[in-house]
């Protein structure tokens, strides 16, 4: 019997249609899981008891929780478009699961005696990123599966890989406080914002099949959200009641990037993040109250299609 502790997510294939030139190795993971998401059929009878069952379809997913933003978002698209397949030599995407050992030093088995999970077709879906003031920012990934024929297993476990040597652990981001339509809003009243990237999609599972062999992505539809504690933002000189036009040329969602073993590396240092915006914002909370408490809002962001042909756009290494 063992026991198995998160170590790192790895992305190394061929990205759409083009081989990586290195494996990137994230290690930071506040959660990390795999699931096979099994749906079972069976034969409605008369009979008081189920008498058989049928795998109807299997949809796996491996699912993270990634604090290296910025290596995230140079290496993946937020906009969903992130195919990923192997050639032999780059193997895809693999999980790896640190093995205990109570008895051995730092109490984790040694050598190549590790569990990795290996997707070799797969399509990587981030689906939100954001965070709260005093806390690391943070961005969930999907890793949907993808069979080569509809019924082989698109997923291999071993138990005898060594874990990697070469891994991020050392990069973090907090929130900034936003820009909306050119009004900035002050970081003293931000208490969180986060984007929910809005990819709808379905995984196709083919006739003669109970694993989807590709993706078919039929919307994308970010949005945002912020939390505040300024109930003068609704106003005709800030966000109007009826809302407010935003573009990619004046509305800014930041993340400033920590200084490892140290604070928060200076704003004017090209090494933070800065996701541009399209959409229409508006005040869908006013104010909100309970008691003695601080009376709280928030702001919506719905995203449009914007100039270039997208809602968003991404700048790392910026200079805040």
């Amino acid at each position: 019997m063992t026991r198995f502790s998160n170590d790192s997510l790895q992305v190394h294939g061929v990205l759409n249609g083009v081989a990586m030139s290195s494996a990137v190795t994230l290690r930071g993971l506040s959660q990390l899981a795999h699931n096979l998401n099994i749906q079972t059929i069976g034969p409605d009878t008369g009979a008081p008891y189920v008498e058989t069952k049928f795998i109807g379809e299997m949809k796996p997913e491996i699912t993270g929780t990634v604090a290296a933003i910025r290596t995230l978002l140079d290496t993946l698209s937020l906009l969903g478009t992130n195919c990923i397949t192997d050639d032999g030599t780059h193997p895809g995407v693999r999980a790896f699961l640190q093995s205990h050992n109570a008895c051995a030093p730092n109490a984790r088995t040694a050598g190549s005696n590790h569990r990795r999970i290996t997707v070799a077709k797969c399509q990587i879906i981030i689906s939100s990123l954001g965070g709260s003031r005093g806390q690391s920012a943070a961005a969930q990934v999907r890793v949907v599966e993808l069979s080569s024929d509809g019924n082989a297993i698109s997923h291999l476990i071993v138990n005898n890989a060594a874990l990697p040597s070469t891994y991020i652990v050392d990069e973090e981001f907090v929130i900034g406080a936003p820009t909306i339509g050119s009004f900035a809003i002050a970081k003293d009243h931000i208490a969180s914002w986060n984007l929910e990237t809005g990819i709808s999609f379905t995984a196709i599972v083919g006739a003669g099949s109970i694993l989807p062999t590709i993706i078919d992505i039929t919307k994308v539809a970010p949005k945002f959200t912020v939390q505040h504690d300024d109930p003068t933002l609704l106003d005709d000189a800030k966000i109007p009641s009826k809302g407010l036009v935003c573009t990619l040329a004046n509305t800014f969602f930041p993340l400033q990037k920590r200084n490892p073993m140290g604070g928060l590396v200076d704003v004017a240092t090209a090494a933070h993040i800065k996701i541009a915006a399209a959409g229409y914002a508006m005040c869908t909370k006013h104010y909100d109250a309970s008691g003695q408490a601080t009376g709280t809002g928030e702001i919506t962001l719905e995203c449009t299609e914007g100039v270039g042909g997208v809602p968003l756009t991404v700048s790392t290494g910026a200079a805040l």
